[in-house]
């Protein structure tokens, strides 16, 4: 699992005729909320996030065999499976970089590390074996087909468009690194993805990365007079040893750079999709077929079953495999989640394992004996209990988590208090995105950004104390643009005067009213013509 991130990275997403966006640039921060009518793409994009950050990282894995796991996705040596005929071109040029930049001080549990920029033909290597590589493409193509649940990333270009989808996802690692943008072109026959890997910035490491153990014991064998003593005509390729030598650190360098030049794209990513409660509710009748019916384009059904998209599979998948980590470690952020029980739910999740391995989840109101299925809650209930359980075993800091409609099922006063918990939520390294219609959470969200500009001790005058800097709050207005029904999305910023977020709430309210009024008025005028 992945540690605290720097968080001084960037990742902006840039789509043209996608879904039913004709146009969007954004840039994600700490806390990103999309706001707008629907059919308008907020969920498109947020899906559109959650498949690149899934193709590249893949789905959750152990901290022991996450780098591993990445060289294998993008077809780069891993430690089981090294290629002792690595082109010699490179491979002085990587033992000499890793030499040089580190020395012994990785293998240090404390050492502050800062590489220098990485050698010319390391970056062509990356062009070579992976951006434009067909392995590449598909998987791109099959990680947003499944998580949209599409026979094909054609199906997602927008109607009424030039029959083609462009994306770019420009990302960094911190502020003092080269920005890499990777270009993916949706045609109606394929999915093209292009980028190009800059060698000009050193690879930063400032956050006092402590090396795995299989990285610290090959770093310890490397010999600096072989790469001192020889140039080219050196390489001596009989000698087995030196070969290998050779290969694990070109295996170092990848599990090094790499995860720093892929930047905020390299996070564990977790999806709550809106319709969370309704397939919670029915995971016990469906999950076996389902599962057993996954494809590419997500979880299939047979015959009468509804077919899943790969957004809720993997959410279905994840709370099935949380009775696996009951008896482990709990999160972190575990403590928001005892935080959303005591302050909104009045009571606490459990989970009861019941035959065939699949959880039972439950909800024991306070002062009672009683556990409740979830089935017999109220929806705030079985809604909320859902982000309880991510808390608790899932999320981790560094994670990025997406919320569709947070607010669903609670009464104004619980959203403007899920709200806090957010931001709560960001404190503790988490980054978010979320997809409302609520005006109410909208608000307090700017509250919070307006109480950031208080003392310390005047804000727990006023509330408890959470508060969000407005650079760490990214709103984005999703609404038509065009004749041909495609959507733009424009960032809003905090009205200086009201503290809100400028959105269409404010003309809904004025139209009911008006409505009102007119209701009113005509009564009037009846009842004087009695």
């Amino acid at each position: 699992m992945m540690a605290i991130r720097d968080s001084s990275g960037s990742l902006e997403v840039a789509v043209t005729d996608f879904g039913p966006i004709a146009s969007a640039n954004i840039e994600l921060r700490p806390l990103t909320v999309f706001v707008g009518p629907t059919n308008t793409g907020k969920s498109y994009l947020a899906m559109l996030i959650y498949a690149m950050h899934r193709a590249i990282s893949g789905a959750e894995h152990s901290k022991a065999r996450k780098y591993d796991l990445l060289s294998s996705r993008f077809g780069l040596p891993t430690w089981d499976n090294i290629n002792y005929n690595i082109p010699s071109d490179f491979s002085i040029d990587i033992e000499m970089w890793v030499n040089q930049s580190f020395g012994d001080s990785i293998t240090q549990q404390s050492a502050t590390l800062k590489g220098k920029p990485i050698p010319t033909s390391f970056a062509s290597m990356m062009d070579a074996l992976v951006w434009g590589s067909d392995e590449v493409n598909e998987l791109f193509e099959n990680e947003i087909s499944r998580c949209f649940g599409v026979e094909a990333v054609s199906n997602l270009i927008r109607r009424r468009s030039s029959k083609e989808s462009r994306i770019e996802i420009r990302t960094r690692a911190s502020k003092d690194a080269e920005m890499l943008r990777i270009n993916l072109d949706i045609a109606e026959t394929r999915l093209t993805v292009r980028a190009k890997t800059s060698a000009t910035t050193p690879i930063d490491f400032s956050n006092k990365v402590r090396a795995n153990r299989q990285v610290s014991k090959c770093l310890s064998r490397i010999n600096e007079s072989i790469c001192q003593a020889r140039d080219d005509s050196h390489m001596l390729p009989s000698n087995r040893e030196i070969q290998s030598q050779i290969a694990r650190t070109f295996w170092i360098a990848s599990e090094l750079v790499v995860p720093r030049l892929l930047g905020e794209l390299f996070r564990n990513a977790h999806f709550l999709p809106a319709n969370r409660t309704g397939i919670i509710h029915s995971h016990r009748v469906v999950v076996t077929a389902l599962l057993e019916a996954a494809t590419t384009a997500g979880l299939r059904a047979t015959q009468s079953l509804p077919i899943l998209t790969g957004v809720q599979s993997d959410f279905l998948q994840a709370l099935i495999g949380i009775s696996g980590r009951v008896n482990g470690s709990r999160t972190p952020s575990g403590r928001l989640g005892r935080m959303i029980e005591r302050r909104i739910l009045d009571g606490t999740i459990h989970i009861d394992e019941v035959a065939g391995g699949h959880p039972t989840f439950m909800y024991r109101p306070t002062g009672s004996k009683e556990m409740l299925p979830l089935i017999n809650t109220s929806s705030m209930v079985s809604e909320l209990a859902l982000i309880v359980l991510y808390l608790r075993h899932i999320v981790r800091a560094g994670d990025l988590l997406i919320i569709e409609e947070p607010e669903s099922h609670l009464h104004p006063a619980m959203q403007a208090e899920f709200a806090k918990v957010l931001a709560e939520l960001v404190r503790e390294g988490v980054r978010i995105i979320v997809t409302t219609h609520s005006d109410w959470f909208l608000d307090q969200i700017g509250n919070l950004v307006r109480l950031s500009g208080l003392p310390e001790e005047d804000r727990h005058r006023i509330t408890d104390g959470v508060a969000l800097e407005e650079h760490e709050v990214g709103a984005w207005l999703f609404e038509g643009c065009g004749a041909d029904g495609g959507a733009c999305v424009t960032e809003i910023g905090v009205d200086p005067d009201t503290g809100l977020y400028p959105v269409d709430y404010g003309r809904v309210s004025d139209s009911l009213y008006n409505e009102s009024a007119m209701i009113f008025n005509r009564m009037q005028e009846n009842s004087g013509d009695d």
